[in-house]
């Protein structure tokens, strides 16, 4: 059964509405995630502020057992403005057990690193990259290929 105009317009604004209530909640859980992770670390905003760029992850989840994987959406900002939305995805292949839910701040430190980034050509090593966010964390946090990554520690 053909849709009518009306209704197929009908649906098209239904979605919109859900994808704007969708944005504007990540977007109060990246304010939130910065907020609770400048307090943690105050040297953190320093280091945002003068980042060329940022994307903040507030929620990403991270499961496994044989065969691992992660996924979060974020947030990018520039010159305090947000850019635009992203995505990590990591997957894992070892001996490994379990489930956490972490959040995640990465600084770009140069244009050129935020365009590889964009066009999804940036990777990190989890074991090495990621920074627990403590205090003085950020005043001694180094840009590791262009890039600083930073995620407070979870609760046990």
């Amino acid at each position: 059964m053909p849709l009518s105009l009306s209704n197929l317009v009908a649906k098209l604004f239904s979605a919109l509405e859900k994808e704007e209530e969708v944005l504007e909640e990540l977007n109060d859980d990246v304010k939130a995630t910065v907020r609770r992770m400048t307090e943690q670390d105050p040297g953190l905003k320093q280091l945002l502020d003068n980042a060329h760029a940022y994307a903040v992850f507030p929620s990403v989840g991270k499961a496994s057992a044989m065969l691992g994987g992660a996924f979060g959406k974020g947030e990018v900002f520039q010159g305090g403005k947000l850019i635009g939305y992203a995505a990590v995805a990591q997957l894992t292949l070892g001996v490994q057990l379990g489930g956490q839910t972490f959040s995640e701040i990465i600084a770009f430190e140069s244009p050129q690193v935020l365009e590889r980034f964009k066009q999804g050509k940036t990777a990190f090593a989890a074991n090495a990259s990621a920074v627990l966010v403590k205090a003085g964390a950020a005043a001694s946090a180094n840009y590791e290929q262009g890039a600083a990554v930073f995620s407070p520690p979870t609760a046990a």
